[in-house]
């Protein structure tokens, strides 16, 4: 480790800049919080609204509309409204429960070899870190 404050790069590490001579006599800076003395923009002529008018209070502004359609007729003779306590959902599942045959299945013991046969991937051996050191400052 390098001592503290010293350079993270070597010499031949570190990139050369070239001094270029460039003339800024003709820049001029200005704040950005005053107006330029020559620039005069001439203001926007307001738009022409003469041909707008508001509507009085109340006015429908939509005089053309179609009127709302008529509400469908519904014949309600066979729907009632079923008593207190009955039962809504008349309808049951009749189908069988099924019962598997699981006779012939079986779990493997802890550790067991499920492909006979297979070759078992080991696990790859750390890194020797005997070399790495650490200095107190």
């Amino acid at each position: 480790m390098a001592p503290v404050g010293s350079d993270v790069l070597r010499e031949h590490e570190k990139r050369v800049i070239e001094q270029r001579d460039i003339d800024t006599s003709a820049i001029k800076l200005a704040s950005v919080f005053t107006e330029p003395a020559s620039s005069h923009v001439e203001p926007v002529p307001a738009p022409d609204t003469s041909y707008i008018s508001v509507a009085d209070i109340g006015e429908d502004l939509l005089l053309d509309r179609a009127p709302p359609p008529e509400p469908p007729a519904l014949d309600l003779q066979g729907i009632s409204i079923a008593p207190p306590g009955t039962d809504l959902n008349p309808l049951k599942d009749t189908t069988a429960t099924i019962e598997p045959n699981v006779s012939g299945i079986s779990i493997a013991p802890l550790g067991a070899d499920l492909i006979p046969g297979a070759s078992k991937k080991r696990s790859p051996q750390p890194p020797s870190t005997d070399h790495i050191s650490l200095e107190d400052n």
